[in-house]
């Protein structure tokens, strides 16, 4: 079956990335073919469904990346006998979610852990990409990475944990200019100072950068070049789901260590919380924990799983 799977255009940005990456996974299924399309309107959905003949389509959605893929249109499409799927990130609060199912015959999460509670909700793992391991840099280096525009991110507190617990360690930052909301890179500066500030040892050498790292190779790269990636969050507005960050650091394999945020509650309850169950110290040396998940969250499991729904439809 020809399966239409449908991203939006803009690259520097976190769903885009999440999205491009399920995307790259399930052109390896051999069951169906899942035609890739990077949409800036309805019509190029609408051609794409002709071109290809498909009666399923998925969307990575969220509002402001695909604003065009609304109750109407997606109503037109059911009309016309097509099956759709929404792959949701967050937020997860009840009134989105009732949209979302209004939009979609389902909707697909990439968090086991999530809670909420629905007859149309999809579960299926993290999208953790395969890559060459390598081998370990010779000085303790902590890293970390992440676009700049979100408040809850912690990136001052990272650096602030690492120069409390350590007297000599490197520290390299990735901290991105987001393309909705952040593209002047004013909220990134303002993240590199507030880590600046929190360096009060000589034996800390701290480096981050700003540009965008466009392949994820490129990214797994700069965190394999670390012993331990570090992510810290502060608890954000009610409802938010899982942070999508750690995701290439577990492809890196190297150690990960997470705090108690909620929006690593996916990590956590696997690898311990920093603060929690453990100091950077204590918790840095966690590979073999870390292997566990690169194997399970696999993008054969993720294969697997999409092509189930899609064999749920052609049965219909």
């Amino acid at each position: 079956m020809n399966v239409l799977y449908v991203n939006h255009a803009v690259k520097a940005c976190g769903v885009y990335q999440i999205g491009r990456r399920i995307a790259g996974f399930l052109g390896g299924s051999t069951k169906h073919n899942f035609i890739y399309l990077e949409a800036e309107s309805w019509q190029q959905i609408v051609d794409a469904i002709n071109a290809h003949q498909t009666k399923v389509v998925i969307y990575n959605y969220y509002p402001a990346t695909l604003p065009f893929v609304d109750f109407n249109f997606t109503a037109h499409l059911r009309r016309h006998g097509l099956a759709q799927f929404g792959i949701v990130h967050d937020p997860m609060e009840p009134a989105f979610i009732q949209q979302v199912e209004a939009l979609f015959d389902n909707w697909i999460v990439h968090d086991e852990t999530n809670p909420v509670v629905s007859a149309k909700k999809i579960l299926t793992c993290r999208p953790v990409p395969r890559f060459p391991s390598a081998p370990p840099p010779e000085k303790l280096s902590f890293g970390s990475h992440g676009f700049g525009i979100s408040p809850w991110k912690a990136f001052d507190s990272i650096v602030e944990a690492i120069n409390h617990e350590f007297d000599r360690a490197v520290i390299n930052m990735n901290i991105g200019l987001a393309a909705f909301g952040d593209r002047d890179g004013a909220a990134a500066v303002r993240w590199r100072e507030a880590c600046r500030a929190k360096v009060t040892k000589p034996g800390i050498e701290l480096n981050i950068t700003h540009d965008f790292l466009e392949t994820e190779e490129d990214m797994i790269r700069f965190l394999q070049k670390n012993t331990v990636n570090v992510y810290f969050h502060r608890d954000p507005p009610n409802y938010t789901g899982p942070a999508g960050s750690a995701d290439l650091a577990i492809a890196a394999q190297r150690a990960l260590v997470v705090n108690g945020c909620y929006m690593y509650r996916h990590i956590s309850t696997r690898l311990g919380a920093y603060g929690i169950s453990g100091s950077l110290a204590a918790m840095h040396q966690n590979e073999d924990k870390v292997a566990q998940l690169y194997h399970e969250w696999s993008p054969e499991r993720i294969i697997r799983d999409y092509e189930g729904i899609i064999d749920r439809v052609a049965v219909l």
